[in-house]
């Protein structure tokens, strides 16, 4: 079990980490903000925020992973759901009290009590309205407080964190290439439209395979055609750079020959000259 849990963690949040070849700036901001919206009581709706966040970022002109603030979220999976939330409302309740507004100990008492209440109503309305303001007032706000406390300083401490950690990741795979760091990064590191990009190429290359099987005989003929247009154009380059350089070579003989005949002409003039 423990195997398939580690499995499914490692798929869902470490792997975009590791497969991925975006700046490491990028991915410690995508991180952060992940990390941020992880961090609140806000399940449901958490990977929309963090989408909202890449928008507006994006607005901003500053980059941000996406694939790693989307995966930044499964930390608040259905396995620390329930420690998470009793942190949140911990944290919250001992800042009320801190600040004199005497929040409300929610324990099993307060729970069945404010059912019961609730049950007991005279229409739908009021008992909806009953526990509506027991979760938000007594429950929410609390929740909702701690959970900020607890995600603003995750999320500054997460940018650093990745950063190193995507750094010393990527040292270990430069050092297999008997490459720096820097030297890996240029190799193998590209912005959001150079993934773009290869992703295009990778599929268009698919697709001319898929054709080629499906039909040979005409794929043959295309290729075919086209390696000969590739040799025609070859051949008329040379031509015309044979044409050029015999032209040029031309030139200068030409220009040798005069030279010659105007030495000679001087020579002759000074030999008939009288002693």
């Amino acid at each position: 079990m423990w195997q398939k849990i580690r499995g499914y963690l490692d798929d869902k949040l470490i792997r975009p980490f590791r497969e991925s070849h975006a700046p490491v700036q990028e991915l410690a901001l995508g991180s952060a903000v992940g990390m941020f919206w992880a961090m609140t009581p806000l399940v449901g709706i958490q990977m929309y925020l963090v989408t909202m966040s890449w928008l507006g970022f994006k607005t901003l002109r500053w980059k941000m992973n996406l694939a790693v603030g989307l995966a930044m979220v499964w930390i608040s999976n259905p396995l620390t759901m329930g420690p998470l939330y009793y942190a949140f409302y911990k944290a919250g309740y001992i800042t009320f009290d801190l600040l004199g507004l005497n929040p409300l100990v929610i324990t099993f008492e307060n729970f069945e009590g404010v059912l019961k209440t609730a049950l007991a109503q005279d229409n739908l309305i009021a008992s909806l309205k009953t526990w509506g303001e027991f979760l938000l007032n007594d429950l929410g706000w609390p929740t909702m407080i701690g959970g900020l406390l607890l995600a603003i300083p995750s999320a500054i401490a997460s940018y650093p964190v990745t950063k190193n950690l995507v750094n010393k990741h990527r040292s270990n795979l430069a050092k297999k290439e008997g490459l720096t760091l820097e030297e890996w990064e240029a190799k193998h590191i590209h912005t959001f439209r150079d993934i773009l990009k290869i992703e295009k190429e990778e599929q268009l290359a698919e697709k001319h395979s898929m054709e080629a099987a499906r039909h040979p005989e005409d794929y043959l003929a295309l290729a075919r055609k086209t390696t000969g247009k590739k040799k025609a154009k070859s051949k008329t380059s040379t031509r015309k750079e044979k044409s050029k350089s015999g032209t040029s070579t031309t030139g200068t003989s030409s220009k040798k020959s005069a030279s010659k005949k105007a030495s000679r002409s001087t020579k002759k003039k000074q030999s008939r000259k009288p002693a």
